[in-house]
């Protein structure tokens, strides 16, 4: 009984020995009392990671980057020897808004403006840089103007020169040019994220001494 209670003992290791190259090869023990079978089980399909949350982009800002236009006006004045006319001038403008939605702009500008009496000028060519600040209500920005440059008197029609012309008949005309500053006040209107529209009240003061003084004329677009 001993012996074969030890035939027995190495007949099964032997049969272990002999099938377990599946068990082995499988990486799976056998235990007693089993076939002897491994059953594999496939690991689970990996999860798919889920999409980014869509993110609509930013809307447009209508009164930050590079701006360019025209601006059209007429004056009017009272008194012995008035008279009213038309004006206009070109412009160029570079605006950022900050984080408290307060709007800083840089612009220049060139036109005619038109004289306001009989014994002086007929109008006047003129050059000004402006610097403009805001604030952003949406649609809508009230804003406040500051500017300087120089004017130089022409008995041109009303309305011309304007923008480019104006600074060559500044550079190359025969009259004495005047400094000019420049205070008011506007409010611009955003018609689209590209169109601009806008009035503005300001005062212009001559200095160095020629014609009665200028007209108001817009700003910022």
């Amino acid at each position: 009984m001993i012996r074969a209670a030890s035939c027995s003992v190495l007949l099964c290791l032997a049969l272990a020995a002999g099938e377990p190259d599946l068990a082995r090869a499988d990486g799976l023990p056998v235990f007693a009392g089993g076939d002897g079978n491994a059953t594999l089980e496939a690991p689970p399909a990996p999860t798919p990671a889920p999409p980014p949350p869509w993110e609509a982009p930013p809307p447009a800002n209508p009164w930050s980057g590079l701006t360019v236009g025209t601006d059209l006006f007429g004056a009017a004045a009272s008194g012995h020897g008035a008279r009213g006319g038309f004006g206009g001038d070109a412009f160029v403008g570079y605006y950022k808004e900050l984080d408290n939605r307060i709007v800083i702009g840089a612009q220049g500008s060139a036109g005619y403006m038109p004289g306001l009496y009989n014994w002086g000028p007929r109008g006047y060519d003129f050059g000004m840089a402006q610097v403009n600040v805001g604030y952003d209500m949406g649609r809508v920005m009230p804003y406040v103007t500051f500017g300087a440059g120089l004017a130089r008197p022409t008995n041109a029609i009303n309305g011309a020169p304007v923008g480019f012309a104006a600074l060559n008949d500044m550079a190359i005309g025969s009259q004495p040019t005047s400094s000019i500053t420049m205070v008011g006040a506007g409010v611009n209107y955003a018609v689209t994220d590209n169109l601009m529209v806008g009035v503005e009240v300001n005062t212009v003061q001559m200095h160095g001494g020629f014609g009665p003084g200028l007209v108001p004329q817009p700003g910022m677009p």
